[in-house]
């Protein structure tokens, strides 16, 4: 896998945020990302990684914006749930 594609920091949800803060993270991150359907990998590197919003990553999939809509929110939770704790929820390893 690539690394995760590079934005300003303010675009990305908090957990993402976190997560690629190291590189140990950042691998975790991969890994959870691997884990995913396809379908939302795709989707979270479009939308993230070239900055598409729903209906351009939509066209490009195949796919209706209704379906983007859905799956990008729903990768975030799966990504939460796969995530180290302190990753996915600083606070319940002492952080923020």
């Amino acid at each position: 896998l690539h690394s995760f594609p590079t934005r300003r920091s303010s675009d990305l949800p908090p957990v993402l945020e976190r997560a690629i803060d190291s590189e140990s993270t950042n691998r975790s991150l991969l890994g959870a990302i691997a884990q995913l359907p396809t379908r939302q990998q795709q989707i979270l590197r479009l939308h993230y990684g070239s900055g598409l919003a729903r209906g351009e990553i939509a066209r490009q999939l195949g796919i209706s914006e209704r379906i983007v809509k859905r799956d990008l929110p729903h990768a975030y939770v799966c990504l939460r749930m796969s995530l180290p704790p302190d990753v996915a929820d600083p606070s319940a390893a002492g952080g923020e």
